[in-house]
């Protein structure tokens, strides 16, 4: 099953993450945090950023202590039906970089609309 399930075309819900390792979860404080989901061929399809640029999605730490934050979609982020494979990435300011989940990926679903 996918850990997150997006409609083709849908920019809400948002999606929310906490970010963990075996220690707990992850102090986000003056960290860099990334994602990246890649299609079964190999092809970036989203990036974002809490320093995005304009083709990429927005990520805001909402709790940097308890690792919280979520991601708001890209405008075509989900324009293609199809599973993605993602994770995120953070880089410290001594730009030392860690990537969540540690232990596999993030499965995102973007299901095709039945209305176009």
């Amino acid at each position: 099953m996918s850990d997150v399930i997006m409609r083709q075309n849908d920019r809400r819900p948002y999606m929310n993450f906490v970010l963990s390792d075996a220690n707990g979860v992850v102090d986000l404080t003056n960290e860099t945090v990334t994602l990246t989901a890649k299609s079964s061929a190999g092809a970036i399809k989203m990036k974002g950023s809490t320093n995005p640029s304009s083709s990429e999605g927005t990520i805001t730490i909402t709790n940097s202590t308890a690792g919280a934050g979520r991601y708001q979609w890209h405008a075509d982020d989900c324009d293609t039906p199809a599973t993605f494979l993602a994770e995120f990435e953070t880089e410290n300011l001594a730009g030392e970089i860690a990537t969540y989940p540690n232990n596999g990926h993030i499965e995102i679903l973007i299901k095709p609309e039945i209305s176009t």
